[in-house]
């Protein structure tokens, strides 16, 4: 059997552990410079409050209905998803964590809900966040249990097992086919044109009919509602082939000084990241944009790409290709409102081949990085290239951040006893 922990509105609900006062209340977490809606209470859901939605179309229901918005505090999600899941892995088997706020395990057949009710209650004991768990046969199933568990079971045993067949046939007829985990919008769409409206549709289709039709990938979807696991899940990160880091500016950048500072920072982004998945890139890309809803002066966008000579996680020689690529299509009679650096055709750093032509000391760069990494690791962001500014004026606003709590010694909660 297969189990899927899936925290509750994972965003809203780590803002409630060190803010309880907003417990029962619509509350709404939003993007970069606060501009879209990623995360949403149940009451801010009841309210109409769509995903993805942007806050200024929405500004007089939230005004009206009193929604409280803060901006996203990634940092603080981070932190307290990783506290889950080692919690998590010290009392279930063959955990595999698929996303920041779900994580596979697995479970003997004889576990009862009560079981799988203990460990959630578990979870939001020790870290405050409440969690739904659902399992069944293969990860497909176990997902759609998962997501019956958050809409039938919240208030009862928050888990819920699917397993008899006469069960599952019910659940698939009554899913649309487009909830089914795995099945994208294009494929949706398809589907739809042929009559298949519902899981249990999909699930009568031949299977070699699905896999001709569309991919192997779908195959593994129409195995799954039929309680076979192809593979275990694989993390997005493990699987991911690029790596992007992207932001729209606060305001308009004018000058090549902070653009050049921004471009170094997420090339800076990307290395760690690339690092911490233990890759190297091959091959870099960087863009910058316009404001493409300033109809009132000229807009300007464009981008440049680079191989690597020598595949690198080195951020020293990232943001060095990414500055030089930027000093090739910057324009300064042009205002930029949003720029980003990509990493592609990503290897793992263990294949890296050495060349006695690479004029870079490839183990001095990588014990450096190392030590770096260590460093900031315990104290973030307190080292950095000098190309990557101080001020950083261009950051994304945030007008109504909460405190990094967990991460940040200056943010860390206190006591005031009057006594």
């Amino acid at each position: 059997m297969r189990a899927l922990v899936d925290c509750n509105n994972f965003f809203v609900s780590c803002e409630r552990v060190f803010a309880p006062q907003l417990n029962g209340l619509p509350v709404v977490v939003l993007s970069g410079n606060d501009g879209c809606i990623i995360a949403r209470s149940n009451e801010a859901k009841a309210l109409g409050i769509p995903m993805g939605a942007p806050v200024f179309k929405w500004r007089n229901i939230i005004e009206s209905e009193n929604i409280k918005c803060l901006s996203g505090n990634h940092a603080l999600y981070l932190d307290m998803s990783r506290r889950i899941m080692t919690l998590l892995s010290e009392m279930v088997e063959n955990l595999t964590v698929y996303s920041v706020d779900e994580a596979f395990f697995q479970i003997p057949e004889d576990y009862s809900e009560n079981d799988l009710f203990l460990i959630a209650k578990r979870i939001e004991k020790c870290t405050g966040v409440p969690v739904s768990i659902g399992a069944s046969k293969s990860q497909v199933l176990a997902k759609l249990a998962s997501h019956i568990a958050k809409k039938e079971r919240l208030k009862t045993t928050h888990s819920y097992i699917l397993n008899d067949k006469s069960e599952v046939h019910c659940r698939l007829k009554n899913t649309p086919i487009g909830d089914i985990w795995g099945i994208g919008r294009k494929m949706n769409a398809a589907l739809s044109e042929i009559n298949i409206n519902t899981a249990y549709d999909f699930a009568m289709l031949p299977k070699k009919w699905v896999k001709d039709r569309f991919s192997i990938t779908a195959e593994r979807t129409w195995l799954g509602i039929h309680g076979i696991d192809c593979e275990n899940a694989i993390p997005v990160d493990s699987q991911r082939q690029s790596i992007t880091v992207s932001q729209t500016f606060s305001h308009p950048v004018r000058n090549y000084v902070e653009l050049s500072e921004a471009i170094s920072s997420f090339a800076t982004s990307c290395s760690e990241k690339l690092r911490n998945e233990k890759k190297i890139a091959t091959r870099i890309m960087i863009y910058i944009a316009g404001d493409r809803f300033n109809t009132s002066e000229a807009q300007y966008s464009n981008s440049a790409t680079a191989n690597i000579s020598y595949p690198t996680s080195s951020t020293i020689e990232l943001v060095e290709y990414a500055t030089k690529l930027l000093k090739g299509i910057y324009r300064n009679e042009f205002a930029y409102k949003k720029a980003g650096v990509i990493l592609t055709e990503l290897i793992p750093a263990s294949n890296l081949q050495l060349n006695l032509f690479n004029p870079t000391d490839t183990a001095k760069h990588s014990k450096l990085m190392s030590a770096v990494d260590k460093i900031n690791n315990n104290c973030p962001n307190i080292l950095k290239l000098a190309a990557n500014g101080i001020d950083n004026e261009w950051r994304p606003r945030c007008a109504n951040k909460s405190k990094e709590y967990t991460t940040s010694f200056k943010d860390i909660l206190t006591i005031n006893c009057n006594i």
